[in-house]
């Protein structure tokens, strides 16, 4: 189970974050809409696995300590941690501890089977997410700390035919 919520992290924290709302999570509605982006990917795994919706009080558990974090970042990691990559990794190893450590306390050592093709699944897309999106976020973030480039985006996507 573990790799189909790493799976649903991934997709909430990176392909379903656009810039406007990495910047608007300095706001509450912004963490809010984000926080419940996390809890929406965590509830459609039961779409797939309908077992999954069981573990409700896990996800919502989850949800408030990914919310809880990324307060803690933006307001303040950002400012005490350099360089900025530091607090990118930091954010991404508690959101990943947090969930091992959810799962655990719900499932015990079930929580790591793999023999699932769900889970199998998980782990491709999960890789795939971190090698499209996670890997390239981050090198920006330690190339490009204040996003001063942010606006070249659009048009290098066009040149590339990526849109």
């Amino acid at each position: 189970m573990f790799y189909t919520f790493l799976f649903a992290h991934l997709v909430a924290d990176f392909a379903m974050q656009p810039y406007w709302l990495v910047q608007r999570k300095r706001r509450w509605d912004g963490l809010l809409l984000h926080g419940a982006a996390v809890l929406m990917c965590m509830l459609a795994l039961a779409l797939v696995e309908p077992a999954v919706f069981a573990l409700w009080p896990a996800m919502l558990t989850i949800t408030g300590v990914h919310i809880a974090t990324d307060w803690w970042k933006v307001h303040r990691a950002d400012r005490l941690l350099r360089p900025a990559i530091v607090p990118f990794l930091l954010d991404q190893v508690i959101h990943v501890t947090t969930l091992a450590a959810v799962l655990w306390l719900s499932l015990g050592g079930t929580a790591w089977a793999v023999d699932a093709t769900l889970a199998r699944w998980a782990m491709i897309g999960a890789g795939l997410v971190v090698a499209g999106l996670a890997v390239p976020i981050g090198v920006m973030i330690w190339l490009d700390p204040a996003f001063s480039k942010v606006a070249l985006a659009p048009a290098a996507r066009r040149r590339s035919g990526a849109l």
